[in-house]
């Protein structure tokens, strides 16, 4: 049974893929009892608030909802950082975390381009403000995209259509006007930030689920989504949901493999791309290999958040390798965006 869900999860993917590229297409351009560490299954002016990373008793909701290997799925929670935007007309002080807006950065830094014109600019993250994460405790990062032309990420080529800057925390700071751009692409209305630590649950389809051939009925899959929603204090299908760390919320399939092919410089936008014998090979570190860094939602809403939309209402991906993370690689990411 679960090799046929499997299937139809596949073709019903591709026909949202499709239908998504015909969008695009026509479209405009409380303590944490845990920190976020840098193994993916271990377990200043911004407010921090947590939602209690204990949860002794995950595995026992899920078996209660009817939901397979309950076990399994647990041990499999990891640290996220949920991020909250509010729009505002304030200057934000320097070195503040923000979305949108103009950043703050060293007095030599040359602004990122693709093909002679500026990626817009999408968000400041003062790690200090995270407390002790992955991400290191000081400095910044800064996260860009080519937002007129919004690449999937499943084409090599697209690798420089996205940038991520690690600012070391003795940086002296400046604020950098945002450049001229598309009309729809930016730059985004500034807004401050908070960040809450929760944990969350893997998407049913995510890679570390499917690796251990667990799968699900229906209904299953809907008691399970209800766990995972509770598990991260927030309707993981309702508010806008960006954070830093942890797992994705799927609009498509798991991402791993596409990061790890297309960084690699092997197009991957194609079923049978998957199958030539060097996709295999390294698709079996896939899952091993990569890590969320931070998942933009959609937040298109008149006058509170930034106001971006991601192909047709989607998110759009940051990812890391887990031995860049840790070395601080910032500028090694991959970026994927999905939409419905």
């Amino acid at each position: 049974m679960g090799s046929l869900i499997l299937s139809y999860r596949i073709v019903h993917t591709s026909l949202r893929f499709a239908l998504c590229s015909v969008v695009l297409g026509c479209g405009a351009a409380s303590d944490c009892a845990t920190t976020a560490s840098e193994s993916p299954h271990e377990a200043r002016s911004n407010s921090v608030t947590s939602t209690s990373t204990k949860n002794p008793d995950v595995a026992g909701k899920l078996a209660t909802a009817g939901v397979p290997e309950s076990d399994a799925l647990a041990s499999l929670i990891e640290p996220a950082i949920q991020i909250t935007t509010m729009r505002t007309a304030e200057q934000l002080p320097i070195g503040a975390s923000r979305f949108g807006g103009s950043p703050d950065v060293p007095a030599d830094f040359a602004w990122p381009q693709r093909e002679k014109r500026p990626l817009t600019f999408l968000a400041q993250i003062e790690l200090s403000a995270l407390g002790d994460t992955a991400l290191g405790t000081s400095g910044w990062l800064l996260f860009f995209y080519d937002v007129q032309e919004q690449p999937w990420g499943f084409d090599p080529k697209d690798g420089d259509a996205w940038r991520v800057f690690h600012l070391d925390g003795t940086a002296v700071l400046e604020r950098r006007p945002h450049p001229k751009v598309a009309e729809h692409a930016g730059p985004f209305p500034t807004c401050r930030v908070t960040f809450r630590h929760t944990r969350n649950l893997p998407d049913a389809w995510d890679r570390v689920v499917t690796d251990r051939e667990i799968y699900f009925e229906s209904e299953q899959r809907e008691a399970y989504d209800r766990v995972a929603s509770e598990v991260a204090g927030v309707d993981l299908d309702g508010v806008p949901f960006h954070h830093l760390l942890g797992y994705p919320q799927l609009v498509q399939d798991d991402m791993r493999g596409e990061c790890q092919l297309a960084s690699n410089g092997i197009y991957c936008g194609r079923p049978e791309d998957y199958q030539s014998a060097r996709a295999k090979e390294l698709l079996k570190t896939a899952t091993a290999d990569w890590r969320l860094l931070l998942q933009l939602d959609t937040e298109d809403t008149a006058d509170t958040g930034p106001g971006w939309m991601w192909g047709d209402v989607g998110r759009i991906y940051f990812w890391i390798r887990t031995d860049d993370l840790r070395a601080r690689r910032f500028d090694r990411v991959w970026l994927v965006l999905q939409c419905s």
